[in-house]
């Protein structure tokens, strides 16, 4: 009886302990190394044993324990409109009439202006802080056109040629002049800190021009055509830097761009008579510079979508 009374105040006792006994839950902090532990079912423990002896042994690393961690939105897609100012060609006089000298058609009449582009870029970042990216952007067709009135009958003008050529006036000249950019980008990119992000790669970009000028009822017809070519190939390097971001919805970073490029620029030239035609053809590839240096305001409307300027 008193056995069987001990017993009872032990169990009792012990289940005390255990409902009294604060049960301490941790949740695991990701940055913790992880172990994959290994026991040895036929030998025993010895603490002087080291780490690969006993069989503790680090798992391996993902690309995304190598770049800190893998973010959630891992490709980002940007589509711009842009309105792009092409300059005015410097002066240069194209057709002069021989009897006072006087420049009939100068190649600063062209106002090429404004015209409208758009500006895409898709970016595959493999992890929080490397990416890769593809970016297109172009202007299909500065376009300007120029109609200057003539003294038909006698008088010749002489257009601005190598060698010059003379022609017999009509009533007018029609001339027009179109130009175009295109872009492509390939860029590693590579987020230094909270405020840098780095960029290195390949650029390629072709700037494209067509002179075309023809005469309104001259005694001879007669037309001229120039095309002009420039293909640009290079590597470049860039940054872009957050200037603003004080926790609301607008931001603001700067960006630029530079590189060497060759470029393999070409020329066609040709006028003709009606009767005959005449060519010629040029081409060189000197090295060029080019670059881009802007500041774009950011105004975001959730964690996905955000207007730019």
């Amino acid at each position: 009886m008193a056995w069987d009374s001990w017993m009872a105040k032990y169990m009792m006792l012990a289940a005390l302990v255990v409902v009294v006994t604060p049960v301490v839950l941790r949740s695991v902090d990701a940055s913790e190394p992880i172990f994959n532990a290994v026991f040895h079912v036929d030998g025993t423990f010895d603490p002087s044993e080291g780490d690969e002896d006993f069989g503790m042994k680090p798992a391996k690393q993902s690309i995304e324990a190598w770049c800190n961690r893998c973010p959630s939105d891992s490709w980002r897609v940007t589509a711009d409109a842009l309105l792009l100012t092409r300059r005015d060609p410097a002066s240069a006089a194209l057709f002069v009439d021989q009897a006072d000298n006087a420049e009939v058609l100068n190649a600063s009449d062209f106002h090429l202006g404004v015209h409208a582009g758009f500006d895409a870029s898709l970016t595959r970042w493999m992890c929080d802080r490397f990416g890769i990216e593809c970016r297109y952007f172009g202007v299909d067709h500065w376009n300007a056109s120029v109609n200057v009135p003539t003294m038909p009958g006698t008088r010749l003008n002489s257009v601005n040629a190598s060698p010059p050529v003379t022609v017999s006036a009509g009533t007018a000249i029609a001339a027009s002049l179109s130009s175009e950019l295109h872009n492509f980008e390939l860029n590693a990119r590579y987020r230094w800190n909270d405020q840098w992000t780095l960029l290195a790669g390949f650029r390629y970009a072709e700037l494209d021009e067509r002179f075309a000028a023809d005469l309104i009822e001259p005694p001879v017809p007669f037309s001229i055509q120039t095309v002009t070519r420039n293909r640009l190939y290079g590597g470049q390097l860039g940054a872009d830097v957050l200037l603003w971001d004080c926790g609301g919805r607008f931001t603001a970073d700067a960006f630029g761009k530079a590189g060497i490029f060759g470029n393999a620029a070409a020329n066609r030239s040709s006028y003709t008579t009606g009767i005959s035609t005449q060519t010629a053809i040029g081409d060189r590839t000197p090295v060029s510079f080019l670059g881009e240096l802007g500041i774009r305001g950011n105004y975001h409307f959730s964690q996905r979508w955000s207007a730019q300027a």
